[in-house]
């Protein structure tokens, strides 16, 4: 017995320093939990100094997935959080300061407790699930507000709904309600959040989802001033309507009043006095030389607004070009609730396929209040650009074999009436029919043949960038009207016993890049039988 014993208590000293090694890998340096939090552990973010942790990994250490372990613990019995088998990874750490969000992101099934006192818990495990540091517990208390003692804040300014002018919303004074009856020695925080909300979004989706733009706490006042809040036009996918609250604690985070002491949200925009819209728009096909233009704009606000310009962008890109001569001529005023349609014309736009167009506005008391709206018609016109090209490639050409069996394709191109920039041949349709199946060879895997194995642009070498497709530019056409100019392609065949004919058909699409742009084609097919050659 003393033997055993003996042994025991010598393999308990050999592996103390070793699991005292592996809880001395990861330090928490500090651990701050506040000394009363709320019930609700989604409103520890909204408390402020609620959680912060420093952790780091003794250096000359080496820890796999490690992992943090968060617990809330009463009377040393766990009452939430996860366990080693399921800690939160948290990546290669060396010195790490975990937010209040991260703490209480981490606490697993953690969602409200009781009235009491807690212990809050933080251990690091590694992958193996041993613990690799020591386990360091906070104390603080849950106390529930007696929402019945206090009644919360309530927003004063901006008022619900309300539109601020642009020159008005870079300073703001919001102001709200005091709590009643006055805390005892002036022990409150006002606590002042503002979002912006983002397109599609409504005000409880944006307080949720985004975070705020303005976080500002004052000390028993009932006001706070917020510059910039308005720096300019709002930009996409953020829009200029914002919600505000604020919420009232004490200094310790105890809030006062009902829905943890936060007084019910206001929204307001920032934005002129002025709604315009584009009611109308329509842009005529080119005829005789112009494209005829409607725009009615109608006016969706009872207060008189000014026309000021109209400008238009060509495909929805460049420069915005002034829309002129417009009937009647601008500015042009309308009244409330009113419309006003204007007429103009352009001269025709080749490779036109939208046209957008700018219409500004300004408020007649205030031209200060100014407005841009914006609308985009799309145009269902025929394509004519290339009515007036020609390209003139013959269908019957001069086919030869050369000594492998494949097919040389000699011909000529002739382009007018413009600069030519480059010209591609894409070979988009082959087709081999032997007089009978037992002439092909094994090999019949179609992308071994019908491709081009080479081509020549006026006597010169082209590019072959893919298989079916051939390339000249403008350094071969220098930029010229091309009256006429020889072709050779080589397109390989596939390998055949002798003594087969066959008759073979394809065709070469001519893609032709003008010097303005313009881009047109020509699809020209050809047939050639290939006769038996029993030699």
């Amino acid at each position: 017995m003393k033997r055993l014993l003996t042994l025991l208590l010598l393999l308990a000293g050999l592996a103390g320093p070793g699991v005292q090694a592996q809880l001395n890998q990861v330090k928490i340096v500090s651990l701050t939990v506040k000394s009363q939090l709320p019930a609700k552990i989604d409103d520890w973010g909204n408390t402020s100094g609620a959680l912060l942790m420093v952790a780091q990994r003794v250096p000359g250490t080496q820890v796999r997935e490690l992992k943090l372990v968060i617990q809330i613990k009463s009377n040393g019995n766990t009452i939430c959080g996860n366990a080693s088998t399921n800690g939160i990874p948290v990546g290669d750490l060396t010195t790490r300061t975990f937010s209040t969000a991260e703490l209480t992101g981490m606490s697993g099934n953690c969602r409200e407790l009781k009235d009491g006192n807690y212990s809050f818990c933080a251990q690091f495990f590694n992958i193996d699930k041993v613990a690799v540091s020591q386990e360091v517990c906070r104390e603080f208390r849950v106390e529930s507000p007696r929402a019945a003692d206090y009644s919360r804040p309530t927003n004063i300014f901006p008022v619900d709904k309300a539109i601020l002018r642009p020159g008005d919303a870079r300073v703001i004074n919001f102001k709200w309600s005091p709590v009643v009856p006055p805390p005892p020695n002036r022990d409150i925080i006002y606590r002042l959040r503002v979002w912006q909300l983002m397109q599609g979004q409504n005000s409880t989706q944006a307080m949720r989802s985004n975070p705020p733009i303005v976080e500002k706490e004052v000390n028993a006042q009932q006001q706070a001033v917020v510059n910039d809040l308005y720096t300019g036009p709002c930009k996409p996918p953020y829009i200029c309507d914002f919600i505000w609250t604020v919420q009232a604690t004490n200094r310790e985070g105890k809030p006062y009043g009902e829905n943890n002491g936060m007084s019910e949200p206001t929204i307001f925009k920032v934005g002129n006095n002025i709604d315009i819209q584009i009611d109308s728009l329509l842009v005529g096909c080119c005829e005789k030389g112009k494209q005829n233009i409607f725009i009615r704009v109608k006016n969706n606000l009872l207060n008189n607004v000014s026309i000021t310009a109209i400008k238009y962008e060509i495909n929805g890109a460049g420069p915005s070009i002034t829309l002129t001569p417009l009937t009647p001529a601008l500015p042009v005023t309308i009244s409330g609730n009113g419309t006003q349609d204007f007429t103009s014309s352009i001269n025709c736009i080749d490779n036109l396929s939208s046209l957008k167009f700018l219409v500004d506005a300004e408020d007649v008391a205030d031209p200060d209040n100014k407005e841009t709206e914006v609308g985009t018609y799309t145009l269902k016109c025929r394509c004519s650009a290339c009515d007036s090209v020609k390209i003139q490639v013959p269908d019957q050409a001069d086919i030869i074999a050369d000594a492998n069996g494949n097919l040389i394709l000699n011909t000529n191109i002739a382009i007018s009436p413009k600069p030519v920039k480059s010209i591609r041949g894409e070979l988009v349709y082959f087709e081999y029919k032997p007089d009978s199946d037992d002439c092909m060879l094994c090999n019949k895997d179609s992308k071994t043949f019908g491709n081009f194995i080479s081509a020549q642009f006026n006597n010169q070498p082209a590019g072959l960038p893919w298989p079916h497709t051939t390339e000249w530019n403008s350094a071969n056409t220098n930029g010229q009207v091309i009256t006429g100019m020889p072709l050779q392609f080589t397109i390989s065949m596939p390998p055949t016993v002798k003594c087969c004919a066959a008759v073979v058909k394809w065709c070469i699409r001519y893609v032709v890049t003008f010097s303005d742009c313009t881009v047109c084609n020509k699809l020209v097919c050809y047939t050639h039988t290939k006769k038996c050659d029993c030699k």
